[in-house]
């Protein structure tokens, strides 16, 4: 690297409320941690807009030749993936089964968003050892205690607890008391092993630790037979896999109380800050309201995809700056769906050539860059001059991920011929390598409808024939956004 200045890459730590200096150390790879599903159902789009968010970020810091270190985690073992196999299969130690499906399934959803793939993906069940190793660690320093064959962090022993999230304890404890768990001598402490409760009777009754044939989701521990809590798992992987975490991410619904537990636990076993900078993006809203399956309005990235193009989609996260909400919608789509065939259009057969600099900071601190192309759908070949528009575009990202300003600085570069004719190359190398939109027009081919999308008709025929109206509205709303118009036949 040559001159090279990442003094004024900024993101906004949520920690500190402030937009912070990214640290590139030439020295080692920059480490980014990113929490990844619980895989017991098929991805939304809310698991969309966080991996193509931090894709972008990878993929800007690679364009620009800063080694980076991505891991993404699996959540393989939970009671979510566990009731999931009871209900499927009729048998919870299949729960593996489950696992599997819905990672091969994200996985292809991942790819078909072009979204590149982390350097490690590890599983909670790869690193049980390593997690015991951890909660020992956290019992030998006095902050976490054995209650049965459970262990809990004492967050009374942790004063900075609820520093990343600015919660107040006292208001916090107020509702947790309701709900107390009477193990807990706090109410806020939270779970880092979970005993088995078929084993804890046993314990009871014959002192025998022996793991029962029906419970193959436990692994033995020096507290007896059980499994991790959610939160130590990031702790442990993240320590694993990359040391020192440079940015750590994932969606605002994980700052509380996953990350805020995280933290504690990891500085409380490591000393010092285990995280530089922490960066989290919005929520996808329906109706004003976060989408969730608890409400019912979720929409999975498969259903999405049999309508519209996977690069719509991503263009919609493209929209929208990655810390403000997104109000899904049909509108919203028809206008991506729009607006990319345009780009789709205008750069499908334009060759990338990626300049020989780019600014890399807010304030146009130039940096020479030799970057490698990680997108094989266009031949790439390299400049001696330089995009002013691609420029303009880094400069932008460099400020908080702004792929908003971007945007705008691309189109106003459309729209002088001039410009767009002298750096057409290069801005389409940005557009691909960075902003990762492939830009080929492919033969959509037609679908059938998937086992969930006939669930929702079959759902409404129901709601319509009990005359319960409003349901059958909710539906028909929710099967237009997915971009299916319902005819109703009329009564004879």
């Amino acid at each position: 690297m040559r001159n090279q200045d990442f003094s004024n890459i900024v993101i906004k730590n949520t920690m500190t409320s402030k937009k912070e200096k990214v640290i590139i150390d030439s020295s080692r790879p920059t480490a980014i941690y990113v929490c990844g599903i619980t895989p017991y159902d098929y991805a939304h789009i809310g698991h969309g807009r966080c991996n193509v968010t931090f894709d972008v970020l990878v993929r800007y810091l690679r364009a620009n030749n800063i080694v980076v270190k991505y891991c993404r985690n699996f959540t393989d073992i939970d009671d979510k993936i566990i009731a999931r196999a009871e209900k499927e299969f009729g048998n919870a130690n299949r729960y593996k089964e489950i696992a599997d499906k819905y990672i091969d399934a994200f996985t292809q959803d991942m790819n078909k968003l072009n979204c590149v793939t982390p350097d490690f993906q590890p599983r909670v069940t790869e690193v049980i050892n390593e997690i015991i190793a951890f909660v020992e660690g956290l019992l030998d320093k006095g902050v976490a205690y054995v209650v049965d064959n459970d262990v809990y962090f004492s967050i009374d022993q942790w004063p900075t607890y609820g520093s990343l999230s600015k919660r107040n304890i006292e208001e916090l404890l107020v509702g947790a008391r309701v709900s107390a768990n009477e193990k807990k001598i706090n109410p806020l402490d939270f779970a880092l092993w979970k005993g088995s409760v078929k084993q804890t009777r046993r314990e009871t009754q014959t002192g025998d630790f022996a793991q029962d044939d029906d419970e193959g989701m436990f692994w033995q521990s020096p507290w007896g037979m059980g499994r991790p809590g959610w939160h130590i798992e990031c702790s442990v992987m993240a320590t694993q896999y990359l040391g020192m975490v440079d940015i750590h991410g994932g969606g605002m619904d994980l700052i509380f109380p996953h990350h805020e537990n995280e933290l504690a636990q990891s500085e409380a076993l490591l000393g010092g800050e285990p995280v530089r900078i922490w960066m989290h993006n919005a929520f996808v809203q329906i109706n004003n309201e976060k989408m969730s399956k608890s409400l019912g309005n979720f929409f999975t990235l498969r259903d999405m995809f049999t309508q519209y193009d996977p690069m719509v989609i991503r263009y919609i996260m493209l929209m929208h700056h990655y810390r403000t909400p997104i109000e899904f919608s049909v509108e919203m789509c028809t206008m991506a769906q729009s607006t990319y065939n345009r780009l789709e259009k205008i750069f499908g057969t334009i060759q990338s050539i990626k300049p020989a600099t780019i600014h890399m900071s807010t304030t146009s601190t130039a940096g020479a860059t030799n970057t490698t192309d990680t997108n094989n759908t266009a031949e790439t070949t390299s400049t001696d001059s330089t995009s002013k528009t691609v420029d303009a575009m880094s400069a932008a990202l460099a400020d908080d991920m702004n792929t908003v300003a971007a945007l705008g600085i691309l189109f106003d570069a459309i729209r002088d011929t001039t410009i767009f004719e002298q750096e057409k190359e290069q801005i389409a190398w940005f557009l691909r390598e960075v902003f990762g939109l492939l830009l080929v027009a492919e033969e959509k081919e037609s679908v059938e409808l998937s086992h969930e999308m006939q669930e929702l008709v079959a759902a409404r025929e129901e709601a319509r024939a009990a005359k319960d109206y409003k349901k059958a509205d909710e539906i028909r709303a929710k099967l237009q956004l997915l971009g299916y118009e319902v005819q109703d036949k009329k009564a004879k």
